[in-house]
């Protein structure tokens, strides 16, 4: 009986992760509908950093890669969410293996399966963004550091070293996970004598390793001095004013912490705001609660812990909580220690649950997948909208002159950042109707404009767990004055 039970978990698994793995490249995204998007997209095209082609820092292993899978797609787009779904394809190996130094091999293909259908993994993962290969170069790094402290040797610690450049080199946000590093050293350290000046090597080679990439950048833009002028630039605007970070956002620090912790870590990414999942997951995280209070075969794994510690603490003080797709790799780090803790245990009970919520997981996130294949984004619909109109006119916008740029809207668009640009700019619009998005009236709003003089046309609206910036937005039309009728 066990041995039948063996092989209908592994043939589930199986089925699971090729059903997941082949809807993920039948539904690749399609859009570029984000001022990220773009930049990557472009960037596939000609990388060009100081035209940002993408935006610093580049983001080279990301881009090669979409620049590979250009050859079988239509669009940079799609190249990119190809090379996305091919990597994280490949990330059932080091998962396996990672899970097998815990579990038995049917469970740690369930556990591999499980990952696969976390169901907004699934539809980050299509999206044109470097999280998607990230996550993926993740779990091979993951894998990478319990090989490289379980057999101790210089070459094979190498391996974590080279996948954490490769980890930078997609998304440099993913710093703070290099404390898997430290965590290899320290068990080298107190591994054998000697083991400092071990250390130091690998600290070399592992700063030669970034440099290959930070290199072929500061190439690209013509010399170091300009690098780290765009760098400085960049870092600056990040944390002092568009970063949404702590230093640049007036929510309190306590604010912060629950809206990453219970809407971007649980709501958002374990449970992709669906309530189905959240009773379900709700359950399996009560029963870990009690195992935590009475200390029954808890399962300490320091490395995931530390990991995810030191990524939280960043994504609470140093990323933007408006967007939950920078928690990504805290949901990698979470399925990996709840999954081996739960079926750890082996208790049919509880394997039947986690398998419940696994499927769970696979039904919600394939129609997320097919929904988001399907709609055309908010951005968009405001594109096609306005490219029908046939009165003449000019469309003031934020962040949404990109996408227009980059799918050729026929319409005038002009990206404007303060009201008082834009009361001179309206002087040379004559007998033009004058329109702007809503994130332009909220920009205006607190320079001191009259909420009176915007009057609503339309909305368009997506789902917002794709895009929670611009899945809302509202077209006005300006109905004030312009600066010449003002002094009049």
């Amino acid at each position: 009986m066990s041995r039948f039970k063996n092989i209908i978990i592994s043939v589930f698994s199986c089925l699971i992760l090729l059903y997941i793995t082949s809807l993920k490249f039948v539904y690749a995204y399609k859009y570029a509908a984000t001022w990220d998007m773009v930049d990557f997209a472009l960037g596939v095209v000609q990388f060009d950093l100081l035209q940002m082609q993408p935006h610093f820092p580049g983001y080279p292993y990301f881009i090669l890669g979409g620049m590979l899978f250009s050859n079988f797609a239509e669009t940079p787009q799609l190249a990119l969410s190809y090379f996305n779904s091919f990597l994280m394809l490949s990330t059932i190996i080091p998962i396996y293996l990672f899970a097998r130094e815990y579990l038995s091999k049917e469970n740690s293909l369930l556990l591999t399966a499980f990952v696969h259908s976390i169901s907004y993994l699934i539809i980050m993962g299509v999206q044109p963004m470097s999280e998607g290969a990230a996550v993926a170069v993740l779990a091979w790094y993951i894998w990478s550091l319990k090989l490289a402290i379980k057999k101790n040797r210089f070459s094979i610690r190498l391996l974590p070293l080279f996948l954490f450049s490769v980890l930078l080199g997609i998304r440099f946000s993913y710093l703070l996970l290099g404390v898997g590093i430290l965590f290899m050293w320290w068990n080298t350290i107190k591994s054998a004598k000697g083991g400092w000046i071990t250390v130091i090597k690998e600290s070399v080679i592992a700063v030669v390793f970034q440099f290959l990439w930070v290199s072929a950048l500061a190439s690209n833009v013509g010399g170091w001095e300009t690098f780290i002028q765009i760098a400085n630039g960049f870092s600056d605007g990040h944390f002092n004013e568009w970063g949404g970070t702590s230093f640049s956002e007036n929510t309190s620090t306590l604010s912060r912490g629950m809206t990453l912790l219970f809407t971007n870590v649980f709501w958002t990414g374990l449970f992709s705001k669906s309530y189905f999942l959240m009773v379900i997951g709700g359950f399996i995280l009560v029963y870990l609660g009690f195992q935590i209070i009475f200390n029954r075969k808890l399962f300490l794994h320091p490395m995931l812990l530390i990991m995810m510690a030191a990524y939280f603490l960043w994504a609470w003080f140093g990323q933007n909580i408006d967007k939950p797709r920078h928690i990504l790799p805290l949901i990698l780090l979470a399925c990996l220690y709840m999954g081996i803790w739960l079926l750890k245990n082996n208790k049919i009970s509880i394997t039947m649950i986690f398998i419940v919520f696994l499927l769970a997981q696979v039904f919600i996130g394939v129609n997320l997948l097919k929904e988001q294949y399907q709609q055309t984004p908010a951005v968009y619909q405001l594109a096609n909208d306005l490219s029908v109109a046939d009165n003449p006119f000019i469309l003031y916008t934020w962040e949404e002159t990109r996408v227009f740029e980059y799918i050729k809207s026929p319409f005038e668009h002009k990206r404007i950042l303060t009201y008082t640009q834009f009361l001179e700019d309206i002087t040379y619009a004559k007998n033009k109707q004058i329109y702007i998005t809503n994130r332009v009236k909220e920009g205006f709003i607190a320079q001191g404009a009259v909420e009176n003089d915007f009057v609503k046309v339309k909305s368009f609206h997506s789902n917002p767990l794709f895009d929670p910036v611009y899945a809302s937005i509202e077209l006005y039309e300006w109905k004030g004055e312009t600066v010449n009728e003002r002094k009049n």
